[in-house]
């Protein structure tokens, strides 16, 4: 067994001098490892370029079509406020016209010939703005609902209806 021990350790001896001895020029490690990493950071590096361009390309389309949509509501809101102004106009116009129409009546109404029975225009005596004028329009404002109230009456013949609006007639005529 000692033979064993021995020749196992010149074995050991005699390997290991093999070893040191510089043998055939083995590649740099160190570099390789280098060369792997440089080849691995540029192809995360062209990983990394192509998504951000991806990203930046999706990025962009999403804010162009938002741009789009508020372009689009801004068209709309103007074309709406466009519309109501419009409206607004033709609106005003017919209320003018409703009121030249309602002020041409009136001045028909006040140039229908007199009847031989009413004073004249030219016999009146303006009267003076007193507390008792404005007693007046208000029960001129009074018998004006009353006479309204009775002609809604669904039941009034056509000749006592007419008879209503005369009697209205002469009494704003009149005055009394």
């Amino acid at each position: 067994m000692k033979k064993k021990l021995v020749t196992g350790a010149v074995i050991m001896i005699v390997g290991g001098s093999l070893c040191s001895v510089p043998a055939i020029a083995k590649p740099d490690t160190s570099s390789l490892i280098e060369n792997r990493f440089k080849i691995k950071r540029e192809k995360m590096m062209t990983q990394l370029n192509q998504v951000l361009s991806r990203v930046d390309v999706e990025v962009k389309e999403t804010i162009k079509e938002k741009i789009a949509i508020k372009e689009e509501a801004l068209v709309k809101a103007e074309e709406e406020a466009q519309a109501r102004a419009t409206q607004e106009q033709a609106q005003q116009v017919a209320n003018e016209q409703a009121a030249q129409e309602q002020q041409a009546a009136v001045n028909t109404q006040q140039t229908t010939p007199v009847e031989p029975n009413e004073q004249s225009a030219s016999s009146v005596t303006p009267e003076a703005t007193t507390g008792a004028s404005q007693n007046n329009w208000q029960e001129r404002s009074n018998k004006g609902r009353e006479y309204g109230e009775r002609l809604s009456d669904p039941n009034l013949s056509q000749d006592e209806r007419r008879n209503i609006v005369e009697e209205k007639k002469n009494y704003f005529r009149n005055g009394r």
